[in-house]
């Protein structure tokens, strides 16, 4: 972060008026700090050097998102994608955006044009199947672009993750430790593709993660613990690392709930939501908060769950009915009739 800063106030010693050094800076702030009112009058002052740069639109466009315009992320995502028709960054920013609103038809078309623009952007393929996912609890499609990616596609385990979840989903443990098997990575990024429930886009999860997961999923519960608290020295170390990150904080509380670690769990959750309220985030937020919502699922609070969990429903970017009814973090609440409404509305 020092270098950056040190760089971009070079150039605009150098030139004060350039605005790719106002669109460095805009980025130093909205990646560096989330700090988005700083980022837009960065990016005001860079549009106004080169009105025409895409990647003032694109920037735009995120900051609206993130401070819940939606409206206008739409519309300015869809102002640097006519500036730069083929930038395969912008038009994942818009059918993301798309399928955050459940906008799934302009989602899908988008997504669809994505990859007629570059056939081999596998994660395109991926993330327009699991609007079926999202839609209606559908993963045939989902499974289906998987078994279609080249092995040695994985960009930070993102494939393996997306095809850990659904074996998973499918209750397919042996799938699920055959993927660990093969992978040679001891995390796992994710992309946010195909489910909300413990889903933190950007976030890479550790391995021992999905072990104790799929040890839980058999009845191994020793096995489960074991892997379960390694994955914990991970993300402890992320925590500790960066003690502001929410969404390592969150990570960290999802195992100590699986360890069956009420209290510090419950902590460490409201710590994340605390972090990146929705009200500063309205992208990153939701997951979060849902997040926080399955921790208390996992340790038995259920009226805490629902009344986390309701609300956000409604939200952009939140879970949907249909994620619910397949998600199997959500198990703890079955049978509650408010949670069964939730998942049919």
């Amino acid at each position: 972060m020092d270098k950056a800063k040190a760089a971009v106030d070079q150039a605009l010693r150098l030139r004060p008026e350039l605005g790719d050094a106002h669109l460095a800076l805009a980025y130093y702030y909205y990646y560096g700090y989330r700090d988005y009112e700083r980022a837009r009058a960065e990016l005001a002052i860079a549009g106004r050097a080169t009105p025409n740069d895409a990647e003032i639109w694109d920037g735009l466009a995120a900051v609206d998102r993130r401070q819940g315009r939606w409206d206008d992320a739409v519309a300015n995502f869809e102002r640097a994608r006519q500036l730069d028709p083929h930038n395969a960054a912008v038009i994942w920013n818009l059918a993301e955006t798309y399928l955050s609103l459940c906008r799934y038809d302009d989602a899908s078309r988008t997504f669809a044009e994505g990859l007629s623009i570059k056939p081999d952007a596998h994660l395109f393929a991926l993330a327009q199947a699991a609007i079926e996912l999202k839609k209606k609890g559908d993963a045939s499609a989902l499974r289906a672009a998987v078994r279609k990616i080249p092995r040695e596609f994985d960009p930070g385990g993102a494939v393996t993750t997306v095809a850990l979840r659904l074996s998973l989903m499918e209750r397919d443990y042996d799938e699920a430790e055959r993927l660990l098997r093969i992978s040679e990575r001891d995390e796992c990024n994710d992309q946010g593709i195909g489910g909300i429930a413990a889903s933190i886009d950007g976030f890479s999860f550790p391995k021992a993660w999905y072990e104790g997961l799929i040890a839980r999923g058999r009845g191994k519960t020793d096995s489960a613990q074991q892997a379960f608290a390694s994955a914990r020295k991970a993300a402890e170390g992320c925590v500790r690392q960066s003690p502001a990150d929410a969404k390592a904080n969150i990570m960290l509380g999802l195992i100590d709930a699986m360890l069956g670690r009420k209290e510090e769990s419950l902590r460490q959750g409201r710590r994340a939501v605390e972090l990146l309220p929705i009200s500063h985030d309205a992208f990153d937020g939701p997951a979060i908060a849902t997040n926080l919502a399955l921790i208390y699922a996992q340790v038995g609070e259920r009226d805490s769950a629902m009344a986390q969990l309701a609300p956000l429903l409604k939200l952009p970017n939140g879970p949907t009915p249909a994620l619910l009814r397949v998600e199997p973090e959500w198990d703890p609440l079955r049978g509650d009739p408010r949670f069964e409404k939730l998942a049919t509305d």
